[in-house]
């Protein structure tokens, strides 16, 4: 009797740090963990895609468009990374979570000629011999909803997901090694308030963020190395994804801001632990 005890003692000592761990339930009982899975609780993307931002898109029909003539038309690439924390799960449709997200992007090109004043002989247009390079961080705190009840419980490896939240993107100009500044002759072309003259090119940009794809879960093409991998790293899945993301940073907020948002196919893989 005393060892029939002691044994479920054990038993239940074991199975308690694996119950904390488990998110907050909604509805049935998860019948689509097997029970050699570790806990689940997190997602870990990398991903990317071409990115053009709109800016040139709020002058207008006929007017000048600045990132076109300094940068050209050619989509740049954004990589990106995304962790997130996947707090609820509704049994046999899918999961909420939270995430943060942050990318990187860059335009660069040969800086040109606008003026002769300083110039001499140098022919507008000219190329300088120095870079003009526009730099980008997208960040982004967002809602996550994974409609993986159909991969958990059937063999359709298929998840759609939705994400919606909030973006802000720093970013800052630069004119070879240093930051670009506004020159004296901005307020004639411009318009713009002359106290910002020689302030330098940088700063942030408010909007929304929300994206729509599907991932491919890669466990079943090979279930042994997936359950090997659960068990020495604790990585329960693996996926590839492919998203169309619309970020409008720029159109929140009462201040003047540079629209940087931009809209692209990303593609990327994610592994959930």
């Amino acid at each position: 009797m005393k060892r029939a005890a002691v044994a479920l003692s054990l038993a239940a000592a074991l199975e308690a740090p694996e119950a904390r761990a488990q998110l907050l339930e909604v509805f049935a009982p998860d019948r689509g963990r097997e029970s050699f899975e570790s806990p689940q609780n997190f997602a870990f993307e990398l991903r990317g895609g071409p990115y053009y931002p709109v800016t040139d898109s709020e002058f207008g029909a006929g007017a000048r468009r600045p990132i076109e003539e300094i940068f050209g038309t050619n989509d740049r690439l954004y990589l990106g990374v995304e962790f997130d924390w996947q707090l609820v799960r509704f049994n046999w449709v899918g999961s909420l979570g939270l995430g943060v997200a942050g990318g990187w992007a860059s335009l660069s090109r040969p800086a040109r000629v606008t003026s002769q004043s300083d110039t001499g002989e140098t022919a507008l247009g000219a190329e300088t011999g120095q870079n003009t390079t526009l730099t980008v961080l997208p960040l982004a705190a967002l809602a996550v909803v994974r409609l993986d009840g159909l991969a958990r419980n059937t063999a359709v490896p298929v998840i759609p997901y939705l994400k919606l939240g909030v973006a802000y993107t720093v970013w800052w100009s630069s004119f070879g090694d240093g930051l670009s500044r506004l020159n004296e002759q901005s307020p004639t072309r411009t318009g713009e308030d002359p106290a910002l003259f020689g302030r330098a090119a940088q700063g942030g940009s408010l909007g929304l963020q929300w994206a729509a794809g599907v991932m491919l879960r890669l466990d079943a093409f090979e279930p042994r190395a997936q359950r090997a991998w659960d068990a020495n790293m604790g990585v329960n899945h693996s996926h590839l994804f492919i998203e169309w993301t619309q970020n409008d940073a720029g159109t929140l907020g009462s201040r003047p801001q540079l629209r940087l948002g931009w809209a692209s196919w990303v593609v990327g893989v994610e592994l959930e632990f």
